[in-house]
């Protein structure tokens, strides 16, 4: 996961050279722009003008002809633009639009202007609340300074040779030239706290300022990043590893030239029980999970993606754990599941939004709008209209035949938010709450409402929203999993936090659902589906658990699940007569469902308990 950090740095620079200059604002114009020698690096920060633009920075400098200049330039959001003019401050001589870079043979002795902005990338990039950047103004008297020599042991560019270190070590290193990237590898147990810090040495700007960040990447090579600039709680990032194995921290930067740090990795202990561990598992193997939602019978529904073509599986799971394939085949790869009181089963699918019958007949609900909107999540609500939201950031309300009843524009709620609307949910009181980055919110009066914000670092990985499919209990107290750290938080109706966490699900927590009785009423069963894996890594584990039911303040959840040790499932086959007829079925039908207890049922018990090989 990733990295939160403090301060900024020297660069490795020869003794001759001139250190760093940054910017006086106001730099806007060329009469106002701010003096840099050449050989020293520019810093500053291009702040946003409106949902498309940057304002534009200005640098004067004096050159004397028959210097070659060669600028270089790093940014923390998106790379500059840079533009050189003539001492007249209006002549454009040449500009930067492939790389931020500019090569140039001055032909006269003057004062010169070199103009950064972020206009090159118009509407491709949605501007963040800075983007800062770095220029070395490099010429051939003034050249571009040798990498300093750091003890992060180069070459470290790849997993394969990346530096090996143990917990609580200390490395200094140095990502230079630009572009570059150092692993490292340390080992960590499952369920262990892992913590990262990184900080930039001192010498410039600190905070929101450019920073190097880390990537996670655990045994399977799964990764996630944070890309965040604004360490306003420091430089350390924490995440959760799932199991045993080695994992690697991947360092590279957001911005910058030639940046030294220091990173450490240590742990504060394991992930401390929650009220509703042990997490057990009641099937697994069930492909790339998705979706969950409660039948109207008890039965458990999974939407499963086994490809990576945008379809996929909805699976029936019944209480006892005995899978069966509802729908074979169905184009629905965020799988956002939610049932009427008809029993017809929606399934958000990105372009779609799919309705499956009781029977298993699937037929379209909704398709996008000229192809331009993505549906991440569909709800149901108390009065039968169906909820989706999509990527504008806008919640659609519709009648049961799919015509659009009212559009709440939400894109005010979180609009630096980089992953784009995700969960949806009604409370027992009717109203919807929707995920929007990092914030839980609610729709009020047709207007998004703050609920909560999470930025716990374990929870915010780049490239993704941290939230999974979040889901109330009957008394309003609102559940909601943590996809990345694979921690459940519990939040009463005023947004305070019952438990955090209320129980840990290894691996990627990606959805949770109450259960239901057999005359349709909810119960406090509480069920989730996990991936072994963050991303699309073979194989597919995908796994349906059951969190401790005594945990949750409602009472009525039946024992779906019979507790069974690993002692006692093996000492089953050796001895029979340890455990019950009921815990022999849930283990059989776990397992290969042949009608008795065998090895291949203990094999598969093994693995939904955290075996990696099982002979």
């Amino acid at each position: 996961m990733i990295t939160r950090l403090l301060g900024l740095a020297l660069l490795c620079l020869p003794a001759t050279a001139l250190g760093q200059t940054h910017e006086l604002e106001p730099n806007d114009t060329p009469a106002t722009a701010t003096k840099v020698a050449l050989g020293a690096t520019a810093i500053g920060e291009l702040t946003a003008v409106d949902s498309t633009r940057y304002n534009a920075d200005w640098w004067t400098f004096d050159a004397t002809a028959g210097d070659t200049l060669d600028f270089e330039a790093d940014g923390a959001v998106a790379p500059p633009l840079l533009e050189l003019y003539a001492p007249d401050g209006t002549t454009n001589l040449t500009a930067g639009h492939d790389y931020p870079h500019v090569g140039y043979i001055i032909k006269t002795t003057g004062t010169y202007f070199l103009k950064v902005n972020s206009d090159m990338w118009g509407d491709y990039v949605r501007p963040a609340l800075f983007n800062y950047y770095e220029i070395g103004l490099y010429t051939s008297h003034h050249p571009k300074p040798p990498c300093a020599v750091a003890n992060d042991g180069e070459p470290d560019d790849v997993p394969a040779t990346a530096r090996s270190i143990a917990l609580g070590q200390r490395i200094d290193g140095m990502l230079c030239p630009s572009g570059d990237v150092d692993y490292y590898r340390f080992h960590a147990t499952r369920r262990m706290r892992v913590q990262i810090r990184i900080d930039r040495d001192t010498g410039s700007k600190p905070a929101s300022w450019g920073n190097p960040f880390v990537e996670e990447i655990s045994p399977n090579r799964d990764t996630h990043a944070k890309k965040n600039n604004d360490w306003t709680h420091g430089s350390v990032s924490e995440f959760w590893a799932p199991e045993d194995g080695d994992y690697y921290a991947r360092v590279t930067t957001g911005g910058g030239v030639n940046i030294p740090y220091s990173l450490t990795v240590q742990s504060p202990g394991l992930v401390p029980d929650g009220p509703g561990d042990p997490v057990t598992t009641l099937a697994n193997n069930l492909g790339h999970a998705l979706g969950l939602a409660a039948g109207p019978h008890g039965d458990i529904y999974v939407s499963a993606e086994r490809e990576q073509t945008g379809h996929a599986t909805i699976l029936q799971v019944s209480p006892t754990g005995r899978v069966s394939t509802f729908v074979p085949d169905c184009e629905c790869a965020v799988g956002s599941l939610a049932f009427d009181s008809a029993g017809n089963l929606f399934v958000a699918g990105i372009l779609n939004v799919w309705k499956a019958s009781p029977a298993g007949v699937v037929t379209q609900f909704l398709h996008s709008n000229n192809n331009e909107e993505n549906f991440a999540a569909v709800a149901v609500a108390p009065d039968g209209t169906i909820w989706v939201n999509n990527s504008f950031p806008h919640i659609k309300q519709f009648d049961r035949q799919g015509q659009l009843l009212q559009s709440y524009d939400v894109s005010g709620a979180n609009p630096t938010n980089p992953y784009g609307l995700q969960g949806l949910a009604f409370a027992p009181d009717g109203i919807l709450y929707f995920a929007d980055g990092d914030g839980l919110y609610r729709l009020v009066s047709g207007k998004p409402e703050l609920f909560v914000r999470d930025t716990t670092d374990a929870d915010l990985p780049h490239g993704g929203g941290p939230f999974g499919t979040f889901v109330f209990d009957v008394n309003g107290n609102l559940y909601v999993p943590h996809r990345f750290s694979g921690g459940v938080s519990v939040y009463d109706r005023t947004g305070a936090e019952i438990a955090k966490p209320f129980a840990w699900i290894p691996g990627e927590a990606r959805a949770l659902a109450f259960g239901r009785n057999p005359d349709g009423s909810a119960n406090s069963c509480l069920f989730g589906v996990t991936n072994s894996s963050y991303t699309w890594v073979l194989p597919l584990f995908g796994s349906l658990v059951q969190l401790r039911p005594s945990s949750v303040p409602v009472p009525g959840c039946r024992s779906t699940v019979p507790q069974v040790t690993v002692d006692d499932a093996v000492a089953e086959l050796l001895h029979p007569g340890r455990l019950s007829a009921q815990q022999l079925t849930a283990l059989d039908q776990q397992g290969n469902n042949n009608g008795r207890y065998d090895i291949g049922d203990l094999r598969a018990f093994l693995i939904a308990n955290g075996a990696k090989q099982v002979p």
